[in-house]
């Protein structure tokens, strides 16, 4: 490098320090808008200022001499610190619970350690391990939303920090931020990262194995392997009872530390690869018998996730056909980016491209995992689900960022350094793009749809102890199947506790509507209802209301959120007008049929 390099490198640094502040600065405060002597000065893109960060930072990559490690960790450290810091401030401001929440926490608050390794309630499956972390942090931090999710955050956290490790250790500092932003910050990682539900445990094991077999392989000796591979087999026996990803990752991460390994340290190593597969497949076994197998034979969950598997009948140009139709809603969910073709091929280029030829190796295998355990039926293509494998390809992004990096680098003639230099600039362009969509989508998700106070527009927390706080004695309670769940997190029941409740259902058929609903109520004084969750159809809401209101007084009608209502009915007094739950003169219901009611039931 030349020596001008070293005055040009620390400017490019600070800057892309200053603009990595000045982007999460507007992203947390909205911007500012100022005028000063007549001069107005105005920020409010948080996107810009990251895209000039990441400029300034592959230039600082480009120009950093031999020891590259000083500003990889100082560029992917801070990093990983502002998605940790997001994701923290996420978990604090505690939204409340969603419907996939509240089934997996009903089950760990209301079972023992041992019930949990039985079939769980409400057709809910999860890793044994990671189901005994959640009810020790229930039974001692209590069932408030951040304690309930304390576990996940934490999972969730750690695996932004094996993300930055893998940049740390493998990778430029260009690329390695760039896979750490990518990770931390894209709308559906950050996301389920702070989830009731083990996906941040799927993401970390699924960057932490990956991470130990790249350690593994870096030994120099056949004795210091043997050393790294007890570690790797006490991470890889581990991992699986905490996440299903830690899981899906194990295959492709013991091909390839076998075959570089074989390769690297001959047969001498083979006895120790042989005893780290036997105690990694008896810890499967052990796990499997245990609790997976539950999910795994489930007629529900098997007709449930039909949709994210290719016709069983399926030839394997149909099969490949189908597989081709999702890379685009893929790209976009649980992608992030709505530019899904330089997305696959980005990442594709970079994986068969990688200077680490083991990195790219065992990414691109475990890319392929997401295809073929989808093709042969063991897990279904479908976003939160896709997480383990969807870091591989994000970590492909990032290696096709490290290739502008080393074109930049790279001496050669002066005919062809322009050349190399335009090929740098063309995929630095390129990953920029790709980031700033993704980017994009991160900052409309926090403006628009995340308040604290709701969960995609609901408020169950508010709305079930408005409605536990006016409940009496002999009231009847009225919700849909899946609000029953919200129902008992909220109203603080257990899940076999559904005397007077009541689940609603619609008929287009049925004719006879205050008759039926009055049968099914008789003997109850009141009626509650309490609508969250929207599993019936378009408009259903405001045929339930005037049909129910038909049979007594509507005395109180409450909105939480968007999406989240309750009334409460005198089924003892005379309907007095038509009620509505709300004043939009445009609210339209459904166009006949009659609300049924029927007994609630677990399942």
């Amino acid at each position: 490098m030349e020596a001008g390099a070293s005055h040009w490198r620390p400017l490019a640094t600070g800057l892309a320090l200053l603009a990595t502040i000045w982007s999460v600065g507007i992203a947390l405060t909205g911007g500012f808008d100022l005028r000063l002597a007549g001069l107005r000065f105005a920020s409010r893109d948080a996107v810009d200022a990251a895209i000039l960060a990441l400029a300034a930072l592959a230039v600082a990559a480009v120009l950093e001499e031999d020891g590259r490690r000083h500003a990889v960790r100082h560029s992917v450290s801070l990093v990983a610190a502002l998605g940790i810091g997001l994701l923290i401030n996420r978990w604090m401001s505690a939204p409340p619970l969603w419907l996939d929440e509240q089934m997996i926490a009903l089950n760990v608050r209301d079972r023992s350690v041992t019930e949990l390794t039985e079939r769980l309630w409400l057709e809910q499956s999860a890793p044994a391990g990671w189901l005994v972390l959640q009810r020790i942090a229930l039974v001692t931090f209590g069932t408030s939303e951040t304690a309930v999710r304390l576990v996940p955050t934490a999972f969730g956290a750690a695996a932004f920090a094996a993300a930055a490790w893998i940049g740390w250790r493998w990778m430029t500092p260009f690329g390695g931020a760039i896979f750490v932003l990518l990770c931390s910050f894209a709308q559906w990682t950050s996301f389920y990262a702070a989830e009731l539900k083990h996906y941040s445990a799927d993401m970390f094991f699924s960057l932490l194995l990956p991470a130990m077999t790249m350690w593994a392989l870096e030994a120099r000796t056949p004795d210091q392997f043997v050393r790294r591979t007890i570690f790797w087999t006490f991470a890889a026996g581990l991992a699986h009872w905490f996440s299903m990803g830690g899981l899906l990752v194990l295959p492709a991460c013991g091909i390839v530390l076998a075959g570089f390994a074989l390769r690297s340290h001959g047969f001498r190593i083979l006895p120790a690869l042989a005893i780290a597969a036997f105690a990694v497949m008896l810890s499967f076994a052990a796990h499997y018998r245990l609790t997976l197998h539950y999910a795994r034979e489930s007629p529900y969950l098997r007709d449930y996730w039909v949709f994210g598997f290719p016709p069983v009948s399926a030839s394997l140009a149909a099969t490949a056909s189908w597989f081709a139709g999702q890379l685009k809603p893929f790209a976009m969910k649980p992608g992030g980016t709505s530019l899904w073709i330089p997305f696959w091929v980005c990442a594709g280029i970079g994986l068969l491209l990688a200077k680490r030829r083991e990195l790219g190796a065992l990414a691109g295998l475990i890319a392929l995992s997401g295809f073929l355990f989808t093709a042969i039926g063991v897990v279904p293509w479908y976003e939160r689900l896709s997480l383990w494998f969807l870091l591989s390809l994000y970590l492909g992004l990032a290696l096709f960022a490290d290739e502008a990096v080393l074109l930049a680098r790279t001496r050669s003639r002066h005919s062809l350094r322009w050349l190399r230099f335009a090929a740098a600039c063309v995929i630095g362009a390129v990953v920029i793009s790709l980031c700033s969509d993704v980017l994009d989508e991160r900052l409309d998700e926090i403006r628009l749809f995340r308040p604290a106070t709701t969960n995609r527009d609901i408020d169950d927390r508010d709305g079930v102890r408005w409605v536990r706080s006016h409940q009496q004695p002999n009231d009847a309670l009225l919700t849909t199947r899946l609000g029953l769940p919200a129902v008992w997190w909220y109203g603080n029941l257990r899940v076999s506790d559904v005397r007077g409740t009541f689940t609603v259902d619609y008929d287009s058929s049925k004719r006879d509507c205050e008759a039926s609903l009055r049968d099914a109520l008789g003997g109850h004084a009141r009626l509650i209802v309490y609508l969250g969750f929207p599993d019936m159809p378009d408009g259903f809401p405001h045929l339930l209301l005037p049909q129910l209101g038909a049979l007594g007084a509507v005395t109180a009608v409450q909105h939480f959120g968007k999406l989240s209502r309750a009334a409460i009915i005198d089924l003892q007094s005379a309907p007095a007008h038509e009620h509505r739950w709300d004043d939009t003169p445009d609210t339209i219901a459904l166009n006949g049929g009659c609300a049924t009611l029927q007994a609630a039931a677990p399942w």
